[in-house]
């Protein structure tokens, strides 16, 4: 089992454990694996081609399921490529590469036919997302996107 989904039971059984009222669940839009139509929303196919999003989703069902046996409210928010100040400029990322390229004054490199497009997201609306999905009442393993404005 990958080390997160460990991490993740081991968080859940310590909240049973210790009658915690609730839990929130840090989740990726990398559930969804590729996508099928867009915007992507929480009922959009979970098919992910990469471990860390496979993980991911085995948390969410982790979460759902100790609501269903032990009642404890739990709330999964599904993060959608954050950015923001102090963004990791070692990150992989598209946008790093992206700018890095723009800043180095390098021709910029598109790959496949440039229709791709990612859903960015502010750190400010992540962090309201989550507080919004954490304050809500009566979770029962609720899923929430928390994603940019794409049309």
């Amino acid at each position: 089992m990958e080390d997160g989904a460990i991490g993740t039971f081991n968080v859940l059984r310590a909240a049973v454990e210790n009658k915690i009222r609730k839990v929130l669940y840090a989740s990726t839009v990398a559930v969804y694996g590729r996508q099928e139509y867009l915007p992507i929303d929480e009922k959009h196919p979970k098919n992910p081609f990469l471990p860390y999003g496979a993980t991911k989703l085995l948390g969410e069902l982790y979460c759902s399921t100790i609501h269903n046996v032990f009642g404890i409210d739990t709330v999964s928010v599904r993060y959608f490529n954050v950015y923001g100040p102090r963004y990791a400029t070692f990150d992989h990322s598209a946008m790093v590469n992206f700018l890095n390229r723009v800043v180095g004054n390098k021709e910029l490199l598109i790959y496949g036919d440039g229709s791709q497009v990612r859903d960015y997201t502010y750190i400010d609306d992540i962090v309201n997302g989550t507080l919004l999905a954490l304050k809500k009442d009566n979770t029962i393993g609720d899923v929430y996107n928390i994603a940019g404005a794409m049309e």
